[in-house]
């Protein structure tokens, strides 16, 4: 008889992961990190090696474990541009990018640099 496997399934783990970034963006948010987790961070935190989780993750969203994280980073990134007394280089900060990395990362998601974002959500 063969033996039962340990691993949790696609949809559990994905369950599992979303928690686990939620908890990182929000330790971020709050100021309680001080470093962006990586996936083999995450993978450590749920039982599971990071190819085992990056499967079992696609499989289960059709996204990546880095295409989840980062579509939160830059919900967060939002949230933190919304409020006008926070520089775009301390929403940098606050998600451990130096302002140049998060002018780029920013960018890249968003399509426009935060400097933008503001300007075209009237955020003064």
């Amino acid at each position: 008889m063969p033996a039962k496997s340990t691993k949790p399934d696609g949809q559990q783990l994905l369950s599992r992961y979303q928690r686990a970034v939620e908890a990182e963006v929000e330790a971020l948010a709050s100021g309680e990190r001080d470093r962006l987790a990586e996936i083999g961070d995450l993978a450590r935190i749920l039982g599971v090696g990071p190819q085992y989780l990056s499967r079992a993750v696609r499989q289960a969203s059709g996204m990546s474990p880095c295409d989840i994280y980062e579509e939160r980073l830059m919900q967060l990134a939002r949230e933190l541009l919304a409020d006008p007394a926070l520089s775009a280089a301390e929403v940098g900060r606050r998600l451990t990018m130096d302002p140049s990395n998060f002018g780029k990362f920013f960018k890249r998601f968003q399509g426009c640099t935060p400097g933008e974002y503001r300007v075209r959500n009237r955020i003064r």
